[in-house]
């Protein structure tokens, strides 16, 4: 028997643009992620949704 009362799991999601992060980025998006802001910034060509 299910609990009615017990709250539901929520998955979160998380999307920045790579404009939006710096090295400074490194815990929320990985050292990888945070590479690609920095190249960004940097005007180095990125694909999109790389």
């Amino acid at each position: 028997m299910k609990d009615k009362n017990k709250p539901k799991k929520q998955s979160l999601t998380f999307i920045k643009s790579f404009s939006k992060i710096s090295k400074k980025s490194v815990f929320e998006a990985g050292g990888k992620g945070a590479s690609l802001g920095e190249m960004t910034a940097a005007k180095i060509s990125v694909p999109i949704g790389f």
